[in-house]
């Protein structure tokens, strides 16, 4: 994980909207996970083709990470689950295309919650029954 120096540069003509201080000692953490993205798409990652400001500005005030693999290439819902509990397909039981992410996994959000954050999690989740 690293500072996306490119974004930094790509984000000067965005104009910057006026933050809310974090008076808590706590970083705020978002997650964006988006399917059929890919990392050439966006501004901050030198596209000048199209228009990502808000992607740009939070890329150049956050981390962005820039080596990511895909856990299984036929659906995104293995991905999605290791992702969120640092475990791979075959451990978390999504690799054999089960629709449920089995409640007993621990994910990122559960335990953000447990260390006093408020989570939300939002869109196209395909981990539970809808």
């Amino acid at each position: 994980m690293k500072v996306n120096k490119k974004a930094q540069r790509n984000v000067n003509h965005v104009p910057m909207v006026k933050q809310k201080e974090n008076t808590g000692s706590r970083k705020h953490v978002v997650m964006l996970l988006c399917d059929q993205l890919r990392a050439d798409a966006v501004g901050f990652m030198g596209n000048e083709h199209v228009s990502t400001p808000n992607l740009d500005r939070l890329a150049a005030r956050g981390a962005v990470m820039e080596n990511m693999f895909v856990q299984n290439a036929c659906s995104c819902m293995p991905s999605r689950a290791s992702i969120l509990t640092g475990r791979y397909p075959q451990a978390n039981h999504m690799s054999n295309g089960c629709p449920v992410l089995d409640p007993r996994e621990t994910t990122l959000p559960e335990i953000l919650q447990r260390a006093g954050y408020r989570t939300g999690m939002f869109g196209k989740l395909h981990l539970t029954p809808q």
